[in-house]
Order: C-alpha cells, then sequence, then structure tokens
C-alpha cells in the first residue's frame, strides 16, 4: 500500500506511568512505564516491535492527532498542555501517556561537539542505564566517546556512537527515536562511510539477544553475524546491576550477538 498523501507532522507516545508499580499487569492492553510508539497517520507503532497500542486509548489519541495536524493548539484542549506536547489519562486510568507532536522535516547529522556533549551524555544515560557501558568486558565512558547525532527542535532523537583502534571501528550505541524516518539507516551510514575514507578496515558491533530489531537492521545493512557471546550480560550484570532480566519484546537477556562488516 502506498501513501498519496504527505504527513506534515509525527507523533511520538511514551506511557509515563502505570498505576502500582508500574508493570504491565495493572495494564489490560500491557503497557509498561517507558514504552514509547510513534506513528504519522495510522495507529501508533512500538518502537521494539512488540504489541500494539491500546485501542480504547485510542478514542483520546484521536482527537489530539487531528487537533495538530488541523493546525491547532493542545494548550487549548488539555490544562498544563504546550501547543504539540500534552500527557492524558487512558480512559480506564490506569494509564498516564504523554504525546509529542513534531514537523517532519530533512535531518541532518552532525558531529558530537562540546556545545552538544551535555545532551548526549543525558540522552545516554537515560536510554543506556547509566553512561558506564560494558562492552566486550571493559568499561566504556560514554561520556567521551565520538559519534554523531540528530536533533529536532533540540531534542535528540537520534544517536550513534563509537570507538576507534588499531584500525577497527566498534559502534557503542545507535538509537533512533522515530520510527521509519531513515534516521537510523542514515546515522549507520555516515559512518560506514566515515571509516572507509579514513581507511578502516573493519566495524563491528555487538547488540543482546533480546534486540530483534537490531539483529534484523543490521543484516539488512550489509553486516555479517559473525559471533555469539553465551551469557555475556549475566556476566556484565554481575559489574553492573542494573542491567534488566528481561529484555526488549520480553525475552530474557542472556547473550552478546555480534556483528560486523569488512572494508
Amino acid at each position: 500500500m502506498e501513501s498519496w498523501y504527505k504527513e506534515e507532522y509525527g507523533f511520538k507516545i511514551t506511557a509515563v506511568s502505570v498505576n502500582g508499580d508500574g508493570s504491565a499487569r495493572h495494564c489490560r492492553n500491557g503497557h509498561e512505564s517507558g514504552d514509547t510508539y510513534s506513528c504519522e497517520y495510522g495507529c501508533p507503532m512500538p518502537k521494539n516491535g512488540e504489541g500494539g497500542f491500546c485501542s480504547k486509548s485510542m478514542f483520546k489519541v484521536f482527537p489530539l492527532l487531528e487537533a495538530v495536524r488541523a493546525g491547532g493548539d493542545l494548550s487549548n484542549l488539555l490544562s498544563g498542555a504546550e501547543k504539540h506536547k500534552c500527557e492524558f489519562i487512558c480512559p480506564d486510568g490506569v494509564v498516564k501517556f504523554r504525546l509529542e507532536a513534531f514537523l517532519k522535516k530533512d535531518f541532518n547529522p552532525e558531529p558530537i561537539n562540546e556545545s552538544t556533549r551535555q545532551k548526549v551524555t543525558n540522552f545516554i544515560a537515560e536510554y543506556w542505564h547509566g553512561t558506564d557501558m560494558l562492552i566486550r568486558g571493559k568499561i566504556i565512558d560514554m561520556t567521551k566517546v565520538d559519534g554523531f547525532v540528530i536533533f529536532d527542535d533540540g531534542t535528540i532523537i537520534g544517536l550513534i556512537t563509537y570507538l576507534v583502534k588499531g584500525g577497527v571501528l566498534e559502534i557503542t550505541s545507535l538509537d533512533s527515536l522515530i520510527s521509519n524516518r531513515g534516521t537510523g539507516t542514515m546515522l549507520l551510514n555516515i559512518v560506514i562511510n566515515m571509516a572507509k575514507q579514513n581507511g578502516y578496515k573493519r566495524i563491528q558491533l555487538l547488540t543482546t539477544n533480546d534486540n530483534i530489531n537490531a539483529i534484523r537492521f543490521y543484516q539488512k545493512r550489509g553486516f555479517e553475524l559473525v559471533g555469539m557471546n553465551c551469557g555475556a550480560i549475566d556476566r556484565e550484570r554481575e559489574k553492573k546491576p542494573q542491567i534488566p532480566l528481561i529484555g526488549q519484546n520480553g525475552i530474557p537477556l542472556h547473550h552478546e550477538i555480534e556483528f560486523a562488516m569488512e572494508l
């Protein structure tokens, strides 16, 4: 199916809180705190590819989407809202959602520099359980890695970071907060091109056994699955207890999977 109309706005919807302890057992649809969804016109789709947005909550979401598309101001509809940002409670009174709208535009990755470093650090701390990352058994200070970042009105919507050692570039993180806009591919390609220009011989990275989207993403873009380190996450969890036991898609988080591209 091909859309005949080019949407001007994209939307991000986040489950801010869930009654009780924030777990899915309090919500019939299984929403948990931190669940993130995105859409343009159709139904919000989950960032991790699992589950769907609550159909009852769509009765509240759809009028808000239409108001933004029509050029309206959400602050005229909901107390405490901003023009393109608001929070609302699901019809059952269980889940609080945050809706954010953004104008679609052409995004341009830019290198991380001194002026953007703090925003990048805060982003990494939020999405990666802190700024120290265990990679191949070593602690990496993510406040010092190189990379490229994509901003939308001052908010980070895409980030890739990397280290280089001995002619090998190691991707340490890749995040894209907007689905189906090509930001992840854009960031990956800029790093691949940079690596080729600098004469690096190999790009490699580790992901985890729960990250189905990443496993699919890298293979579709020319990376080969070159190894699996069973139990690696269990060992890393001993050093970094904040690593969760259950990962994306409800899959127990145990193993590292390695991908590589020879240049």
